[in-house]
């Protein structure tokens, strides 16, 4: 990972050639979320890269995986989803804008979607709105964040004006 690059939810896996696969008469290496990066992540800032990209790929990651495991279901296991979700906390709150989910891990957020009438009939919208207004406010913070980042301070006026 690039520091001037975004963090892409697909940068917290990595190949797993002794999780191999057969396929088509060819063999594959299985794609696994990467814990030891995630670790690293969770102790401090990654001397590659910033801790703004870092948690925009977090967030995309985290919401991408919460979404599948309430509708179709999630390749990960429930105890990645806590080192996936205490990673994104950690790295919110060192950027100064925390985000405290209600849940820890996939488990725990079937209880909380289910407590707030998420299940059903008409669950897997309900799941994706209840996923929605969790995240919206601290998203909404990290894009000020990065968009704020690369400004010059006199900049950060002018660009107020235009929104």
């Amino acid at each position: 990972m690039q520091d001037n690059v975004r963090v892409h939810p697909a940068d917290f896996f990595k190949d797993d050639s002794d999780a191999a696969i057969e396929l088509y008469g060819g063999v594959r290496s299985v794609s696994v979320l990467n814990v030891d990066l995630l670790d690293r992540l969770c102790s401090g800032p990654l001397p590659d890269e910033s801790d703004l990209s870092a948690a925009e790929g977090l967030f995309d990651l985290v919401e991408h995986e919460l979404i599948a495991y309430g509708t179709s279901g999630s390749n990960l296991t429930d105890k990645q989803s806590i080192r996936l979700i205490r990673t994104l906390e950690a790295v919110t709150r060192r950027l100064g804008i925390p985000i405290s989910l209600p849940f820890r891990s996939f488990n725990t957020f079937r209880g909380y979607w289910v407590r707030n009438g998420a299940s059903g009939s008409g669950g897997w919208d309900a799941r994706r709105v209840l996923i929605a207004e969790l995240f919206e406010p601290a998203r909404q913070r990290l894009d000020d964040l990065i968009n704020n980042a690369d400004l010059e301070v006199g900049e950060v006026a002018s660009q107020e004006r235009c929104k």
